[in-house]
């Protein structure tokens, strides 16, 4: 059996897995600690993709 897991772009990174959607929405509002967390923990798990640009323009 084959799962497929989406991947999703956005203008600061393309993400797939279950932190996607918190991820995006921590980075909607600004939260730069949020961002790194959640980011951190994308990277731990696997599922970071692609990053761009860095955290500093959610500043």
């Amino acid at each position: 059996m084959t799962v497929t897991i989406p991947i999703i772009e956005t203008e600061r990174l393309i993400l797939r897995g279950p932190e996607l959607g918190w991820l995006l929405w921590q980075s909607a509002e600004g939260n730069r600690i949020a961002y790194e967390a959640a980011i951190a923990a994308c990277k731990d798990a696997g599922d970071l993709v692609y990053r761009h640009p860095a955290p500093e323009a959610l500043s």
